[in-house]
């Protein structure tokens, strides 16, 4: 009996324990993922930022440098204008991640000015980064001009392409010796422990990619065409160097989580805070494991699981890098590279251990205190005993709610049951505060893709108002060049319909005089049809006026038109707005090849003058113009409508909540809105235009202009073959 009521002592404690850990295990390593693919999100979109970042400074010089006109390929201008470019390539706006090089190229890829600097102080040594953040050195590198960067795949497609491109890229050695990056980007190969490794946790053998021998760099670049009077006259090139750069990984320690973090090119670390065997240094250098090389860069898949780095064991999480060919054609794009995120598998263990060494301590404390009292109590335990035996069972099975009731009992097996519910409350709370950790790791992650998606916008719109903030000049200024010329010739069309009257009254006075004049003036007289001329010069004339007010119009349109860029919240009239954007858009309105024409249907109601942001209400305007445009050509090209393409525009006063609004409407009978898209039209990135057609920010950006900007809003009704109406209401 004694040895009876030890083991059923003994039992359910270990039982007991043994569930608990389990549950603890299991729950401690999904937490652990979690964090992983966190942390693994957290360093894309930190690359994410440098690349928009590089970009928009790469947009900023070439603006500056079209805005001052410098001609790249005229070595003549280059010469003249060599101080100011200088002072614009050494005076670029402030980036978080400062980059290595800013670069100028002509047309053909060579360069005509740089500005590149190289880290001086590798600092390849392993610090805590809590308590003593790396500080970088750089050096400026002076080297000739005319290095050819054509060979660089993401300069070559933005010069092809006429296009701005950014992503993470491969540098070639000898480029990197032309720029003198080359002491920076020469890691080399590192020795690394294999003994005792399987093939697949071994790196594949020197060689299987190419690297130039560790001599090649992994560099973050934007590139951005420099176009004057529409010609590519050359692109902007900025960008900074990876190899041996420690900011980027460092910072994903500190804001994310994981204990370490990695950028490889290919196989490669050049960018790490693994430490080495040594314990001392940076682990760059080395390779990473074969099934991850295999997994990554060979099937571009995601790997999640456990490695062996430099001789220790982590888990880790590796995703592929692509260049900016993936932006180009993603079904073809290779992985150049790894992100990496990990922690030591130590780390995991200790707190396993340490839980098991809790557990089995009081399980082995209960089961010497069953020895002691084991004869003497062997009956009156047996019913206890039954009932620690099911509250075991429960907490294996993971019902960890259950609780076993306390008796009134003040010997050992009272302790038992208090202790053992004591356990299961506390793995309950962890469990609770697991879960919570969960909750805000979800938080985090949708934060970081609504940043993004934010960051995105902002940086459209940023795009688009660079390239609206020269328009204002560049349009007024060709409205007073074409005014000037047509105000003359208007103002003497009258004076010339005058002298030209006095001319054929004159020439009829003569002939009445004079009616039978000599042979020589009677051929003239046939050869220029002097009739025919009468008859004709009026309705020349009448043409000409009537050109010339059309182009008046237009000159008046263009500036007004020109407004588009002006910021200030002024009082006006909307029918007057809306005429110029028809007059701006009357060419795509006309018939063609194989389409009859669209006409304009005007339902002006009398509506009172507002205060807007009359440049962006244009671009509203402008944006829903050519969307109807589209739709009605679409609509005739699927034979959905075949006769009386028509744009509708109506204005009137309505009022909600004792308020009056200004409702616009806008309607067309081209192809219509499917119903299943109808709710995403106004989505950032959204469109149903073909690539390269449409950026999915028309909609996006004008219901924010009508919605936060003027506190309006704006709808679209529309059924699919019958057309779309969209209603602006702006409050007066």
């Amino acid at each position: 009996m004694s040895i009876l009521l030890i083991l059923s002592a003994a039992l359910p404690t270990i039982l007991a324990t043994q569930g608990i850990i389990i549950v603890a295990r299991n729950e401690l390593e999904e937490s652990e993922t979690k964090s992983l693919h966190k942390g693994l999100a957290d360093f894309q979109y930190h690359i994410q930022q440098v690349k928009n970042d590089y970009q928009v400074n790469a947009q900023a010089l070439q603006q500056r440098l079209e805005q001052a006109e410098i001609d790249t390929t005229n070595p003549d201008a280059l010469v003249q204008k060599k101080e100011l470019l200088e002072n614009i390539i050494n005076n670029p706006i402030d980036s978080k991640y400062q980059p290595s090089f800013y670069l100028f190229t002509d047309n053909e890829g060579r360069t005509i000015a740089h500005n590149i600097r190289a880290i001086s102080n590798f600092n390849d040594d392993l610090v805590n980064l809590k308590n003593k953040p790396v500080t970088t050195i750089y050096r400026y590198i002076t080297v000739p001009t005319g290095i050819n960067t054509a060979d660089i795949k993401i300069v070559n497609h933005a010069l092809r392409q006429q296009r701005s491109l950014s992503g993470i890229e491969i540098l070639p050695r000898q480029f990197l010796e032309k720029i003198g990056l080359d002491i920076q980007a020469n890691i080399g190969y590192r020795r690394q422990p294999i003994n005792n490794l399987t093939i697949s946790q071994q790196p594949f053998p020197i060689g299987t990619y190419d690297t130039d021998n560790a001599r090649i760099g992994l560099s973050i670049l934007a590139a951005q065409p420099i176009t004057i009077n529409g010609r590519v006259v050359g692109t902007v090139v900025v960008g900074t160097l990876l190899n041996r750069n420690y900011q980027l990984v460092d910072q994903i320690t500190k804001v994310s989580g994981v204990t370490t973090a990695t950028l490889f090119a290919y196989d490669w670390r050049v960018s790490t805070n693994v430490p080495n065997n040594d314990g001392k240094t940076r682990a760059i250098g080395t390779r990473v494991a074969r099934k991850v090389a295999e997994a990554v860069l060979e099937r571009k898949q995601t790997f999640m699981g456990q490695v062996n780095i430099v001789g220790k064991s982590y888990r880790a999480a590796y995703a592929p890098i692509y260049s900016h060919y993936d932006q180009i054609n993603n079904t073809q794009a290779k992985p150049i590279g790894i992100y990496y995120v990990g922690n030591p598998e130590t780390k995991v263990q200790q707190t396993l251990n340490s839980l098991a060494l809790t557990g089995y301590s009081i399980g082995g404390g209960f089961i010497l205190l069953a020895i002691i009292i084991a004869i003497p109590g062997a009956n009156a335990f047996s019913r206890s005993i039954t009932e620690l035996t099911k509250f075991a069972q429960s907490i294996g099975r993971g019902e960890l709610h259950v609780r076993l009731q306390i008796s009134k009992r003040r010997d050992e097996i009272g302790i038992l049951e208090k202790e053992l519910n004591y356990m299961a409350q506390q793995i309950s709370i962890n469990i609770q505060t697991m879960t919570a950790n969960e909750l805000k790791i979800r938080a985090s992650a949708q934060e970081l893709q609504d940043a993004l998606k934010e960051l995105k916008i902002a940086q459209t719109q940023l795009v688009q108002n660079a390239k609206m903030s020269g328009l204002e000049n560049l349009v007024a200024g060709i409205a007073h060049e074409i005014n000037n010329p047509v105000s003359f010739i208007y103002g003497n069309i009258s004076c010339t319909e005058e002298y030209i009257q006095d001319l054929i009254y004159l020439i009829k006075l003569y002939q009445s005089n004079y009616p039978n004049p000599p042979e020589q003036i009677n051929g003239a007289l046939k050869e220029v049809d002097l009739e025919f001329l009468q008859q004709d010069i009026p309705k020349l004339l009448n043409s000409m006026t009537n050109g010339v007010q059309r182009i008046r119009r237009i000159v008046e349109s263009l500036r007004t038109f020109s407004r588009m860029d002006e910021a200030e919240y002024k009082l006006v009239n909307l029918h007057n707005n809306i005429d110029c954007i028809l007059a701006l858009i009357n060419y795509k309105l006309q018939s063609k090849l194989n389409f009859p024409g669209i006409k304009i249907i005007k339902k002006y109601e009398h509506i009172p003058e507002i205060k807007c942001y009359v440049g962006q209400l244009n671009q509203v305007f402008m944006n829903l113009f050519n969307n109807a445009i589209d739709a009605i050509e679409e609509a005739f090209e699927k034979n959905i409508i075949t006769t009386n393409p028509e744009i509708l525009i109506k204005t009137k006063v309505v009022q909600h909540d004792k308020r009056d609004y200004i409702q616009i409407t806008i309607a067309d009978n081209g192809i219509g809105i499917a119903d299943d898209i109808q709710q995403s039209i106004f989505d950032p990135f959204f469109t149903t235009k073909p690539v390269g057609k449409g950026t999915g920010m028309g909609l996006a950006i004008s219901y924010q202009i009508v919605t936060e900007k003027h506190h309006g809003s704006l709808k679209c009704i529309s059924t699919p073959g019958k057309g779309a109406e969209f209603i602006i209401q702006i409050p007066v």
